[in-house]
């Protein structure tokens, strides 16, 4: 799953809602609030927001999270902007809004999660400290494919060790790329990749599967 989180349906009406802020404007140093179990505000603060929680990961999965300078417990605490607005949810890291937004628009919609699947194992080859240079094929930006399971990217004609350098036109200029762009599209939707191979650039289409 991309997310730990659920959704419960509630009936009634006239009630509060919190405002959604835009994660991506947030920056380390900013103070934020989390709401925990007992109902208090937790102040702390975003001590970093590009932390690696592991080399690489399936393009569909975002590969960096905020951290915060004091623990919310073990539960995804609501954690909210200095203006009111929501901007994440906290346990031992942060998950910003922006990367739950599809779960909860596929669910409001479809009444299931649902998400477009690309296929693929990946790494940031600026996140990797001994990545062998040779792999890089002199660009400076990128993600490498590290595995290929059967599905989409496979079927497509994408191989381990193809340098993806854009999706659609839009560069991959950090390990998230590929991911806030996937969740663009739906199951079945086409893209067009722009894949670097010995040295030479080219597109691949590729039909977007299921993520599972």
């Amino acid at each position: 799953s991309l997310t730990s989180l659920s959704m419960v349906k509630v009936e009634g009406q006239n009630f509060s809602a919190v405002p959604f802020g835009k994660s991506s404007e947030a920056r380390a140093g900013e103070i934020v609030f989390g709401l925990l179990d007992d109902q208090r505000l937790l102040a702390t603060s975003l001590v970093d927001i590009s932390t690696s929680l592991t080399s690489d990961y399936r393009a569909e999965e975002y590969g960096h999270y905020w951290m915060i300078d004091s623990s919310v417990g073990s539960s995804s605490a609501p954690l909210v902007n200095a203006s009111g607005e929501l901007i994440g949810f906290a346990d031992t890291s942060v998950t910003p809004l922006d990367h739950i937004l599809p779960f909860v628009q596929s669910v409001l919609k479809d009444g299931y999660a649902s998400y477009a699947g690309l296929g693929a194992t990946i790494v940031d080859i600026n996140q990797v400290i001994n990545i062998d240079s040779a792999l890089k094929m002199n660009q400076k930006e990128g993600a490498l494919v590290i595995s290929l399971p059967n599905g989409p990217a496979k079927t497509a004609g994408v191989k381990a060790f193809d340098l993806i350098t854009a999706i659609d036109g839009v560069p991959v200029t950090s390990s998230n790329t590929i991911a806030i762009q996937l969740k663009r599209y739906v199951p079945g939707s086409k893209i067009k990749l722009t894949v670097v191979r010995s040295a030479i650039s080219s597109e691949i289409e590729v039909t977007l599967g299921d993520y599972a």
